[in-house]
C-alpha cells in the first residue's frame, strides 16, 4: 500500500480562491481607512488654521481693529483655504487632500473679532464640513459664544 503525500490541486485552487477573497477584503477596508485618515487630518488642519486666524485676531495691537478672516472655497474642483486680513486675497492658499472637499459649494467666510469670537452668525456658530470621495465627513464645529473650535 502506498501512502499518498501533498495535497491534490483541487484542494491548492480552493485555498487560492480563499486567499484571495481575503485580500480582497483586506484591500477595501485598507481603502476605506486610509480615506477616513485623510479626512480626519484635512479637519484637523482646518481647524488648527481657524485657530491660527483666531490668535492674529487677538494677538493684533496698534490703532484699528484689523479683522482676520477664515475662507473656505469649493469653486470650479479646487478646494482651498485661506487666512486673510481685512477681506484681502489670500497670501497663502491650503489645498485639501485629493478626494476630500468642502461639503457647501461657494465661499465660506468667516471673520473672527478682536476676542477671538467669530463675527456675526445667525446660527448661533459655524459648521465647516468636509466630504470624501465615498460620502464619509467630518465638522469643525466654532462656537459663536466662546469661539472655541472643535472637530466632529
Amino acid at each position: 500500500m502506498r501512502r499518498r503525500a501533498g495535497f491534490l490541486l483541487w484542494e491548492m485552487l480552493i485555498l487560492c480562491v480563499m486567499i484571495g477573497v481575503l485580500c480582497t477584503l483586506g484591500a477595501v477596508r485598507w481603502q476605506a481607512w486610509q480615506t477616513e485618515r485623510r479626512l480626519t487630518f484635512a479637519a484637523y488642519e482646518v481647524a488648527e488654521t481657524l485657530r491660527y486666524a483666531q490668535r492674529l485676531a487677538q494677538d493684533t495691537s496698534g490703532g484699528g481693529v484689523p479683522e482676520f478672516s477664515f475662507g473656505a472655497v469649493n469653486l470650479g474642483g479646487e478646494n482651498y483655504y485661506y487666512v486673510s486680513r481685512n477681506r484681502a486675497s489670500p497670501a497663502r492658499k491650503h489645498y485639501l487632500a485629493e478626494g476630500i472637499s468642502f461639503a457647501v459649494p461657494g465661499n465660506q467666510l468667516i471673520a473672527f473679532r478682536r476676542d477671538g469670537r467669530p463675527g456675526f452668525s445667525a446660527t448661533g456658530g459655524y459648521r465647516i464640513v468636509l466630504v470624501a470621495k465615498n460620502g464619509a465627513r467630518r465638522a469643525v464645529i466654532i462656537s459663536a459664544q466662546t469661539g472655541r473650535v472643535r472637530t466632529e
